[in-house]
């Protein structure tokens, strides 16, 4: 498990090594996780996404659902329910 604190960040690490989950939020410095996630998907990895957001507008819910995000978590969640969840794609 690694972590990240941006998309560029991200980016480097999903280059290198396999990784079986990604979780996101959408709003983080510099580029967005949408973009993140679409860079993801654009590369050809079929990783399984979660995406653990404050977001609620129907535009960016349904391009989750274009970009095949595996789980879309709304804050607060409740941190056992969050990881019940996660354990499901992993």
């Amino acid at each position: 498990m690694d972590t990240c604190l941006n998309a560029n960040d991200a980016d480097k690490i999903l280059k290198e090594l396999k990784y079986d989950l990604l979780v996101t939020d959408i709003i983080m410095p510099g580029r967005s996780g949408v973009e993140l996630i679409r860079w993801v998907r654009e590369s050809g990895n079929d990783i399984q996404i979660c995406v653990y957001s404050s977001i609620r507008d129907k535009e960016t819910i349904d391009e989750f659902e274009l970009l095949n995000v595996s789980l879309l978590v709304m804050k607060p969640g409740i941190v056992p329910e969050v990881a019940k969840e996660l354990l499901t794609l992993v």
